[in-house]
This record gives structure tokens, sequence and C-alpha cells, in this order.
């Protein structure tokens, strides 16, 4: 009965957290490791390669409307491969129609996979059961002792307090990246205002050297009649809706931005617009050491002390 109680209590959470649109969340890692071997059964290594890859692509989505885009586009550009068809059957009704809920944009802020849970499930059985099977009333003693460790371990007023990160930590190499984003990308950025507390940033990654236009924006949002396009567009073009009242709760289109909820586009953003300043210590370039002269030494054979 508390199992169960303990499980209603979690889904009526995610629920409040998400509203009515509330969608199950699926651990990437165990979607990509079933489509693994779904597709070494049906189409030659080349293929399954390529798909994996597209798969890969869907799976970086920002919002639901981007996933579902990128789904119709996947499943109309593999549609003609009839060794293909058997698993696009397969992915559309079980991953598709059935467990949808394992792309990035599904639950902003919450894991993509369950490396965590599973994380906890080892610490429990090292720290408190020792691996072994526990009778009910044991396991409990037990679950209650490791519960009030880990809360003496995370209380504020403990010298060693193991603090919960409530926020992304901007590390020097990020903040680094960012300030030379800003310094050199910073002219190439097209921006347009939503409302009076947000503004989208359009940004052309480093591989696009034009400058972008209204044409490609409109490209990017509206002509996407094949998955190359899609493709093409999700790493030429990035998307930053800067909040002005709070840079943090900012958002970006890019691959990293998507896996660690910060990125390089979103600080540089913030540094233009003078919501955020770069340290002057992210801003000195390390020039790393000075090449000797002469030839190079020839490389010394494996186990051979001179």
């Amino acid at each position: 009965m508390l199992i169960a109680d303990c499980a209603e209590a979690i889904t009526n959470g995610f629920i409040a957290a998400f509203g009515n649109n509330f969608t199950r969340v699926h651990c990437w890692f165990h979607v990509m490791k079933k489509l693994k071997e779904k597709l070494s059964v049906t189409v030659d290594a080349e293929t399954k390669q390529q798909i994996l890859s597209d798969i890969r692509i869907i799976q970086v989505s920002s919002t639901k409307s981007e996933f579902q885009t990128a789904c119709s586009l996947f499943l109309k550009k593999w549609a003609k491969n009839d060794r293909v068809r058997p698993f696009l059957n397969y992915f559309e009704a079980e991953y598709l129609n059935s467990r949808s809920g394992w792309y990035e944009g599904v639950a902003p802020g919450f894991p993509s996979t369950n490396n965590g849970l599973e994380s906890l499930n080892n610490q429990i059985k090292e720290e408190g059961t020792l691996r072994n099977k526990l009778p009910l009333c044991e396991f409990m003693n037990c679950i209650s002792r490791l519960i009030r460790n880990w809360y003496l371990e995370r209380d504020p007023e403990s010298p060693n307090c193991k603090s919960f990160v409530m926020s992304p930590t901007l590390q020097n190499c990020l903040l680094s990246n960012a300030y030379t984003f800003a310094k050199l990308r910073g002219n190439c950025v097209v921006t347009q205002r939503i409302n009076d507390k947000e503004v989208l940033h359009f940004i052309p990654s480093a591989t696009y050297q034009k400058k972008l236009t209204k044409k490609d924006i409109t490209t990017f949002y509206q002509n996407r009649l094949k998955f190359e396009t899609f493709e093409l567009w999700k790493k030429r073009l990035h998307v930053v809706k800067l909040d002005e009242k709070e840079w943090r709760n900012s958002s970006c289109t890019c691959t990293k931005f998507q896996k660690e909820y910060t990125c390089k586009h979103v600080i540089g953003i913030a540094a233009l617009n003078k919501l955020y300043k770069i340290p002057d210590s992210a801003k000195t370039d390390l020039l790393g050491s000075r090449r000797k002269p002469g030839r190079p030494r020839k490389v010394k054979h494996a186990l051979v002390v001179a």
C-alpha cells in the first residue's frame, strides 16, 4: 500500500508540474538500446548508422511541434525503402504512438535518462542492504537510516554540507567560449521581439558564414519539406529565447543547451544585452607553449628506455 501511495504521489506531482498535457518521460538510453537491437536484425550496418543518426537529430527536439515535424519527415524519408519499412512500423507503433516522451524538450529541467535512479538504487544496495534480501520490517529500518544520513549530509548547518545544485554551473571554459562567441559572432545575430519580456535571437552556426536574412528565418520555420532540410537548419541556425527579467531562464535550441541547460549562446546573448558580465578571468586567451626550434624528435619505441 505504501509503494502504491508513493507512485500515485509521484504521478500527481508530474501532472501538477506539466498540467493536462502531461506526457510520460521515457529513458533515452533504453529507447536507443531497443532501436539498435531492432535495426541489427532488420537492415545492414550502413543503413543502421544513418537511421540512428537521424533519430539522434530527432531526440534533441526542443518542442513537441518540432518533434512531431521531425518524426513526420523522418518517416517520409525512409518510407520508400522496403527493407526499412518493418522497422518504421515498429518505431511508429512503439516510440511515436505509445512512448513518445523520449525527446529532450518533453520535460525541461528533468533528466533524459534514468541514470540518477540507477545510481540511487546502487547506493541503497552498497550502503544499506549490502546486496542482501531483507525482510520488509528490516528493509524499512534500513531505508529510514539511509534517508536520515542523506539528510544530515545535506543539512545547511553541516560543515561539509553537500548542497543541491539548482542551476547549471558556469565553468570558466564555457564562459570563455561565450566571450569568444559574443566578440566574433555577435554582429550576426538577428533579433525579433515577442513581448515586453521575451526576445528571440537567431544565431547562425560557425559553419554558416553568411549573414542571416528574413528569408532564412522563414525557411527555418516553414520550408521543411525534407528531413535533410530539417537537419541542415537544425545545425545551421540556433534560436535563443532571451528572458530579459531573468536571463538564466532563457533557452536555446542548440544541442548543448538541450542536454546541459546552458550554452555559450545564452550567456553570450545575455552579455551582449548587458544582463550578465563575463568575468575578466574568462577573457584571457591561453597561448600555450612555444614550439622548440629544430626538427621534432622521432617517437620512441614502446618499452624502450634511452
